[in-house]
């Protein structure tokens, strides 16, 4: 069914009572996908109360052909971002990376720390550290408030180190193999076969093992021992495109080639249900529902999370990016011809809040803002 207007177009989060926040114990949006289980949906915070404007533009001032962003991280008045410079004679070759952190205010400039050996994921900010995954397989722990480094650790000697996952004391990444650093120290306390791209739920970590012609298992394994718990193969061969988003005891993996988005139980990998479209887009889970979309259709949508009944879809196509918070979902497009477009919807019922034009990028949302990642830096919005 389509959106209508019954939503209330309030910011209140419409699971909260259903889900005790005090065990995820997170702040504004932490890491890749809000939390450690990528989930793209934060249920304790909010975005801004209302249609926003910019609020301020970040831009470094580099001589590069082009800046890649990552998606930032919000944490205490604080955004966290990795930057990946590429060369500015055209060979597009990476040259080095930075992390800066801005204050959420105002945009300024609290401090950068620069990384000459490789680009730099999107950072993950926990008890007052900062950790990074680089694309010369590295993993960096910096300080918070000023930017020294604490520790670094390589896990890959030929490929990148993916983004990183941290939650109890703990930094998971992967390299060459899946690695469990101690987040204090960065040394080693285990290591499994590589999983591509790791999320942290409930005492489990899932993610993608390569079965080779691009076809994928998501596999679960204990988080605290790296042993493995259960392993499924996904129909269809292609590329994973993101983190499994994981949430509730749902865990969704995509897969390009296949064009289909997977839902299964967190506990077992019992299949819970599929769905297909044309080039699907990172899809956010909260405990309720999934909300997804596909870049050439159908629309953007939600499912029960657990049935995979269809809840509401819209006429709203051509989406780059969407994300979750304060009971609104936050939706990119880039329609052809068109300027790109920011929107925001009613997580219950798909209507349409508000509507901003010239805005697009990846989604961070946290504390009354959202921040968005391109290939020109970040843009904030209040």
């Amino acid at each position: 069914m389509t959106g209508t207007a019954s939503d209330s177009g309030t910011n209140a989060s419409t699971d909260t009572a259903s889900e005790n926040l005090d065990s995820l114990d997170w702040s504004g949006w932490s890491m890749d996908g809000g939390g450690p289980g990528h989930a793209r949906a934060a249920t304790w915070t909010t975005g801004p109360d209302g249609k926003p404007s910019v609020a301020w533009s970040f831009e470094p001032e580099w001589d590069a052909d082009t800046v890649d962003a990552s998606e930032p991280a919000v944490v205490d008045g604080t955004v966290y971002a990795g930057l990946t410079r590429r060369d500015a004679a055209g060979s597009g070759d990476i040259t080095g990376g930075t992390v800066v952190a801005l204050d959420a205010a105002d945009g300024s400039t609290q401090w950068e720390y620069y990384h000459d050996c490789g680009g730099i994921g999107t950072p993950a900010v926990v008890d007052g550290s900062v950790y990074v995954g680089t694309t010369d397989g590295q993993v960096h722990a910096l300080d918070a408030t000023n930017g020294k480094p604490l520790w670094k650790q390589e896990v890959a000697s030929d490929t990148p180190a993916s983004r990183v996952t941290v939650a109890d004391d703990t930094v998971y990444v992967s390299g060459d193999s899946t690695y469990a650093l101690d987040a204090a120290s960065g040394q080693v306390r285990w290591e499994t076969d590589a999983l591509v791209r790791p999320s942290l739920w409930d005492g489990s970590l899932f993610g993608y093992r390569s079965l080779g012609e691009g076809e994928y298992s998501l596999v679960a394994v204990d988080a605290a021992a790296g042993a493995e718990l259960w392993s499924v193969t996904l129909s269809g061969a292609g590329t994973v495109l993101a983190p499994p988003a994981v949430r509730g005891g749902t865990v969704v993996a995509l897969v390009e080639g296949a064009d289909e988005t997977h839902a299964f139980d967190a506990a077992d990998g019992t299949r819970r249900w599929e769905d297909a479209g044309d080039g699907p887009v990172l899809p956010a889970v909260d405990q309720e529902r999934v909300y997804g979309a596909y870049t050439y259709g159908p629309p953007v949508h939600a499912h029960d999370a657990e049935t995979g009944e269809e809840g509401w879809s819209t006429e709203k196509v051509v989406v780059n990016s969407l994300a979750v918070a304060g009971g609104t979902v936050y939706v990119t497009r880039e329609p052809s011809g068109s300027e790109p477009v920011l929107e925001a919807l009613g997580a219950t019922s798909g209507a349409e809040r508000w509507r901003l034009t010239g805005q697009s990028g990846e989604i961070a949302v946290a504390d009354g803002g959202i921040y968005l990642a391109g290939d020109d830096g970040i843009t904030a919005l209040q």
